[in-house]
């Protein structure tokens, strides 16, 4: 049988896990991609969903193509800062002043191109990915809200 202080303590063990250790993975579709994601921050499900959302509504919008970006993509998201980098379906972000680069490495990878020969010029695709997050996403790095023609 057991006790009350084995059952507080067992409770508490997962609460404990349940906040601090969880890893939590959903998937969900935007236009034509699926997300894949892998949260191991703070960030709820649904601000993830929003902000993916937000980024992905952004960059397709103000990028007139006519191919298909790869699906599924998946997406890592970690609270501490580190350099968050991204490929045609692979997006791993780290927080940087309390926010994470997602329109700067989901340009990346939804503007990549669909297949491994497929080149859109590395440095181009940088300049764009620097302006999208200057003009829909947060005030985080390179540019720190400092306009690219400022800099």
């Amino acid at each position: 049988m057991i006790t009350a202080s084995v059952l507080i303590v067992l409770i508490a063990g997962l609460m404990i896990y349940w906040f601090y250790f969880k890893e939590d993975r959903f998937t969900f579709r935007v236009g034509q991609v699926e997300f894949a994601v892998e949260n191991h921050s703070t960030a709820s499900r649904s601000s993830i969903q929003d902000e993916v959302t937000h980024a992905y509504e952004a960059i397709m919008g103000a990028v007139k193509e006519d191919y298909e970006p790869a699906s599924p993509i998946s997406l890592e998201f970690y609270n501490q800062k580190d350099i968050s980098f991204s490929t045609r379906d692979e997006v791993v972000l780290f927080k940087d002043q309390g926010h994470f680069l997602t329109v700067h490495e989901l340009s990346h990878a939804l503007l990549w191109g669909k297949e491994e020969q497929d080149d859109r010029g590395y440095w181009a695709l940088e300049g764009l990915a620097i302006h999208l997050q200057t003009e829909y996403g947060d005030p985080v790095y390179p540019n720190y809200d400092v306009s690219p023609t400022r800099l």
